[in-house]
């Protein structure tokens, strides 16, 4: 362990320093948009190559390091956060992990408007990295590169004619035995979607994919997949502390089927509650407020097997306690398709975040994770793995202020078609 600990001192002296050179105004320049992270607990039953292991790790996550850019007509904004783990008795699983987030949005007119983005993702613990898999998969080094390009125009004050172009790659040395190289693919996808708001309550969305995935290794499991899915989805906001969400479509795969959620948000008092059923293809169409992953990166790109159609039962909560104990929580209990053997393959995962904030600037936090699957699919051994952690948040700086056209060029008519006027985004519930 003393030959990490410097390499750890001076990732601790760059984060603590660079907050001092950079100075800028408040919507345009270099932030650290999220806070620094040390932790410290236990990884009990995870799996690496043919091995079962039980450690002790220490984790340290850097701040995220953002360089925003905002124009009358553009927007551009560009991310890296590193993390950094520490095995006690497993030097050889130490890993530096790597989330890097691009998103550029031009306004052409009053009416169109272009988005481009992308996701990258390197990490040594895909299960706990992708957040909305509920496939248990082994440490090894996985790679997802996530690119989308969108065009949207708006049709009136109230309705939204979007394309979107998509392109995911994956890449896992993790699986070993006969499904090495399963995870190994590449997929492209194109969506047009048509959104109407009936007012402030209602909304109303439909939307076609096409979704093609290439695999990159030749195992006798892996062939070219196409999907096409249809779906409709409906959002009412009842009022500010309650949302319902339906929807409904049909995919066309290996496996036809009917597709369909429910959900619905209640907040009591400081907490949001979540909860509801989703039957949809891996996870693309998953319903967004139900789901956890990075804003902007590609929806399907978190399915991995795009020919299974998952059924899953989700809970969130999330919020303030009190006004310095915070909760997060989520837990989700899948059928995610049939293994080789034509056996139903079921999975939990679930995890609760307790935080304790000193002031603004020190938040203590405890948090438990679980997984489990009831037959062994890319790992070799069945079994739940569980995960405990312990440590503390410092948020170096402040994060910029929210940048929105209405507050920089002051006031417009309220009826106003152009995309470029926007009310304050609402702070987010954490």
């Amino acid at each position: 362990m003393s030959t990490r600990r410097p390499v750890l001192a001076v990732c601790l002296g760059v984060c603590l320093g660079a907050t001092a050179a950079w100075a800028q105004d408040p919507h345009n320049g270099f932030f650290l948009t999220s806070p620094l992270s040390l932790s410290s607990g236990w990884d009990q039953n995870f799996v690496t190559g043919y091995q079962q292991l039980y450690d002790t790790e220490a984790l340290l996550t850097g701040p995220t390091f953002a360089w925003m850019k905002s124009t009358h007509k553009t927007d551009f904004f560009i991310d890296y956060q590193p993390e950094i783990e520490i095995y006690a008795h497993n030097p050889g699983l130490d890993a530096w992990n790597h989330i890097s987030t691009l998103r550029m949005t031009h306004r052409v007119n009053g009416r169109l408007s272009v988005d481009i983005g992308n996701y990258f993702l390197s990490t040594n613990d895909p299960t706990r990295a992708l957040s909305n898999s509920l496939l248990i998969l082994p440490l090894g080094r996985f790679e997802q590169n996530s690119f989308h390009a969108g065009l949207t125009y708006l049709l009136g004050h109230r309705t939204k004619l979007v394309f979107r172009a998509e392109n995911t790659y994956t890449n896992s040395s993790g699986v070993v035995g006969p499904l090495a190289g399963r995870l190994d693919e590449l997929g492209s996808a194109g969506t047009v979607t048509l959104e109407h708001k009936f007012n402030a309550s209602n909304e109303l969305t439909g939307s076609y994919s096409f979704l093609h995935v290439d695999p990159l290794s030749n195992t006798a499991f892996n062939s070219a997949t196409n999907v096409n899915l249809l779906n409709v989805a409906y959002d009412y906001t009842v009022n500010p502390g309650l949302v319902l969400h339906v929807s409904g479509g049909a995919v066309e795969t290996r496996q036809n089927a009917l597709l369909g959620a429910a959900a619905v948000e209640k907040k009591l008092k400081g907490v949001w509650f979540a909860g509801g059923y989703q039957r949809y293809v891996s996870f693309f169409g998953g319903l967004t407020p139900l789901e956890t992953g990075p804003p902007a990166a590609v929806g399907f790109s978190q399915g991995l097997v795009p020919s299974n159609v998952y059924q899953v039962a989700t809970f969130r909560g999330w919020g303030q306690l009190t006004k310095r104990v915070g909760l997060e929580a989520g837990a989700q209990r899948a059928l995610t398709g049939v293994n080789l053997l034509g056996q139903d393959v079921r999975g939990v995962t679930a995890h609760i975040r307790l935080d304790y904030r000193v002031n603004d600037r020190f938040v203590w936090f405890a948090r438990a994770e679980y997984y489990d699957q009831n037959v062994a699919e890319f790992v070799p051994f069945p079994g739940a793995r569980r995960r405990y952690m312990a440590g503390i948040e410092i948020a170096l700086t402040r994060p910029p202020e929210a940048a929105n056209a209405r507050n920089r060029h002051g006031q417009v008519p309220a009826d106003t078609d152009d995309p470029t006027i926007q009310e304050p985004d609402k702070p987010e519930e954490r």
